[in-house]
C-alpha cells in the first residue's frame, strides 16, 4: 500500500535457510550459490570483518593515505570504497575536472581491489587440512545444498 509521503510499504517475509532451500528446490532443478565475504565472516568474523581486513591491507600504490581514504568515505567496506572512487572519477570528469585526477581515483580503486584480494588470500586457510573437523562438517553441510559454487 502507498504511504501518505509517497513511499510504498512492502511486506518482506524472511525464510529460515532450510525453508528457502526447500522452496528453491521445488522451483529449480539445480541450485547455485555465490560465496562472498559473508561466508568467510561466518567462518571467522574477527579474521574477515572489513575493519580487520582494512587494517592489514597494504594498498601499496594508493595516491592518498589509506586511513584518510577509508575515514573520508566513512566505511571499511572495500567494495563500497571501490564503487565510490569509480563514481567520483566519472562525476569529476562530467563536471569538467581534470582527467588526471579522475585517473588517480580509478587507479586507487584498482589498488583497493587488488589489496582486498591480497589480504583475503593471506587469511584463507591454505588447505582443508588446516580446518577443524567441525568447521569442515559445517561447510560441507551448507555447501551440500548446491550443485554450482561461485
Amino acid at each position: 500500500s502507498a504511504a501518505d509521503d509517497g513511499r510504498v510499504d512492502i511486506m518482506v517475509r524472511l525464510l529460515l535457510f532450510k525453508d528457502a532451500v526447500s522452496a528453491a528446490k521445488r522451483k529449480y532443478e539445480t541450485l547455485s550459490v555465490l560465496l562472498g565475504n559473508g561466508f568467510s565472516i561466518d567462518y571467522d568474523n574477527a579474521l574477515f570483518c572489513y575493519e580487520s581486513l582494512a587494517n592489514e591491507a597494504a594498498l601499496d600504490g594508493l595516491s592518498v593515505p589509506k586511513a584518510e581514504l577509508f575515514d573520508q568515505l566513512g566505511t571499511r567496506d572495500f567494495e563500497s570504497v571501490i564503487e565510490k572512487l569509480r563514481v567520483a572519477a566519472s562525476l569529476h570528469e562530467l563536471y569538467g575536472g581534470s582527467s588526471g585526477d579522475a585517473d588517480r581515483m580509478r587507479h586507487d580503486a584498482a589498488v583497493v581491489r587488488r589489496g582486498l584480494a591480497d589480504v583475503l588470500a593471506t587469511r584463507h586457510p591454505d588447505t582443508a587440512f588446516n580446518l577443524t573437523d567441525s568447521e569442515v562438517l559445517h561447510a560441507r553441510t551448507f555447501l551440500s545444498h548446491f550443485e554450482h559454487l561461485y
